[in-house]
């Protein structure tokens, strides 16, 4: 399984590198489907994925005006999708991809669907281009048998 930062095209790729399946979360918050009270979906729908902070181990939304600082004594039960001057909300970069996949599928149903498209596409030249195998050489520096490298960003 494969989530954060899922989106057509990463979705495929997750399916390509083996995941049996991905997970959407905030990517939904701007669907028709989804019930956000309206400051959030204005939030979320304004991101661009440097809007989020970890706070005390919680990746929350943080502008100026919210008051992460004064709320991140009542983690984790701050925690949720009401005011913003009430609650942290919990919001990890790839909130940033709610909406550019709203506008373009705006109901849940189209936008699995569309998953699904990209990835049976994209599955036929996967095979045929073999990314990972292990005759793909990834630069010599890594000395890697296949050409994947993972890593983790501190911020």
């Amino acid at each position: 399984m494969a989530a954060r930062g899922i989106g057509l095209h990463t979705a495929s790729a997750a399916v390509a590198g083996g995941a049996r399946g991905v997970v959407l979360d905030a990517q939904l918050a701007l669907l028709e489907e989804c019930r956000l009270p309206v400051e959030i979906r204005k939030a979320v729908a304004a991101m661009d994925g440097s809007e989020t902070r970890l706070v005390a181990g919680h990746r929350v939304y943080d502008r100026p005006g919210i008051p992460v600082d004064a709320l991140a004594a009542g983690l984790p039960g701050v925690l949720g999708a009401s005011s913003l001057d009430e609650r942290l909300l919990p919001a990890g970069q790839d909130a940033a991809l709610a909406a550019p996949l709203a506008r373009r599928f705006p109901r849940v149903g189209r936008l699995v669907r569309a998953l699904q498209r990209a990835i049976d596409g994209d599955r036929g030249q996967a095979r045929a281009v073999r990314p990972l195998a292990p005759e793909r050489r990834s630069p010599p520096a890594f000395g890697l048998r296949v050409p994947v490298l993972q890593g983790r960003w501190r911020g």
